[in-house]
Formats: C-alpha cells, sequence, structure tokens
C-alpha cells in the first residue's frame, strides 16, 4: 500500500536509502472513500422504491494525481472520461516518456554494478515465474504474499464472438518483489537492461496472459544497484 515519488525511486535504484517524505499512503495520499448517497429504482415503474436509501463507498483520486497513457491516434478532445461513473479528466501532452525521467541515474546504476557485480531485479508489476538470466545467477529474492488471478477468455470467428470461458488460475508473484542476482559476464549487462529495465519481460511463457508475442503488462521490472554493508557504494 506504499508508493514512493521520483526522487525516493532514483535513490533506491542507486543503492540508497529513500528520505522518508519520498513515500505515500496508497490512503490519504493517493485515494479517499468518498461516501455517496443513492436510492433503489423500481425499473418496472421506473419510480424509486420507499425505505431503499443508502450509502455506498467510492474510492477516489485526489485531485493532484495524474496518469500517463500512451494512445494510438491523435486525441481531439481535451477532456476525456473514465471509469465506471465517466469522471471527467483533463489531457495534457507530455513530450517526454514516463522512462525518461529514470534515464539519468541508468548509467550511474551500471558503473555500480560493474564495481559490485551484484544487481536487483524489481517487479513493478506482478509475474507468473523469474525467468533465468544466461549471464546472472540468482543469489536471494524477497516476494510478498501471492496472488491468485483469472480473467475471461473470449472466443471470436471473423470478428464474431462466439463465446467465451473463464482461465484457469493463475499463482502470481505480486509488485515490489525483488530478485538479487550476480554478475557473471560485464560484457552483457547492457543486454541486460535492454531486456528488464521497463519492459514487460520477466516471466515465464505461459498463454494466454503471459504471451512474449503479445505481452500485456506482466512482468514490467526496474533494475537497481545493490549496496554492500558497512560500504557507501
Amino acid at each position: 500500500g506504499k508508493f514512493i515519488n521520483t526522487e525516493g525511486l532514483k535513490n533506491y535504484l542507486l543503492g540508497k536509502i529513500p528520505e522518508k517524505n519520498s513515500f505515500y499512503d496508497l490512503f490519504g495520499d493517493i485515494i479517499t472513500n468518498e461516501f455517496t448517497a443513492g436510492i433503489e429504482i423500481d425499473k418496472n415503474k421506473r419510480t424509486t422504491k420507499e425505505k431503499r436509501l443508502y450509502f455506498q463507498p467510492f474510492l477516489r483520486f485526489n485531485e493532484n494525481i495524474r496518469f500517463f497513457a500512451e494512445f494510438n491516434e491523435k486525441l481531439q478532445n481535451e477532456f476525456l472520461t473514465v471509469g465506471g461513473e465517466a469522471k471527467a479528466v483533463k489531457v495534457f501532452k507530455s513530450d517526454k516518456a514516463p522512462e525518461t525521467f529514470l534515464e539519468e541515474v541508468k548509467e550511474k546504476i551500471k558503473e555500480k554494478i560493474l564495481k559490485t557485480k551484484l544487481f536487483k531485479i524489481v517487479l513493478l508489476t506482478p509475474t507468473n515465474y523469474p525467468p533465468e538470466i544466461n549471464v546472472a545467477k540468482r543469489i536471494a529474492q524477497l516476494t510478498g504474499k501471492i496472488i491468485t488471478f483469472s480473467g475471461w477468455y473470449n472466443i471470436y470467428k471473423e470478428n464474431k464472438k462466439l463465446g467465451g470461458f473463464p482461465t484457469r488460475l493463475f499463482k502470481l508473484i505480486p509488485e515490489g518483489s525483488v530478485f538479487y542476482y550476480r554478475l557473471e559476464d560485464e560484457s552483457m549487462l547492457d543486454e541486460i537492461f535492454n531486456s528488464y529495465w521497463l519492459k514487460p519481460r520477466f516471466y515465464i511463457h505461459e498463454l494466454p496472459y503471459f504471451d512474449k508475442n503479445n505481452p500485456i503488462g506482466f512482468g514490467l521490472t526496474i533494475i537497481s544497484a545493490v549496496s554492500l554493508e558497512g560500504k557507501d557504494e
């Protein structure tokens, strides 16, 4: 339930301890509970039902929350509607992609890894299994409570939906889990970064969700340096 800001994340990736003010609580800092009044409707009579007034909690994002989103087409409107209540959000164009905010620390992280021969891969989204990295040895891991996940698989033929069925249950490693590695081939460090620096590739191929040809967001990771105990790295 904790989140970290950009500066705190940069310090963490460099093997430093972030300041306390770098962290935010999910409830309070990012979202709040808001109770909204409603009344049940008689659909047959198109009237309200007596003594059926109720209050229902809704999750609201705080006003200072923003999201990065990538669109396939140019937006024509300044506002979009999102969520089940069709809340309006204002769209701002950014010249920078989200990953560019961390580009300045990437080379420094690589330098630290080459000194210690150690690095961490941090899960930003859940995954099924950690893949083997041929040029690095996994030496430890810290994982959270397993997530049980399932979904719905639709069947189409010639753009016509024929039906669907639930997928099997997947047991997923949660976001925030950390995997420690020892680098065994320095020349392959750039390739490791190309594969696992803000890329959804940290998983074992397993249909329908863990498809290497069409990743949908599972197994998104970032790479961090490791500080040796008693030594400021």
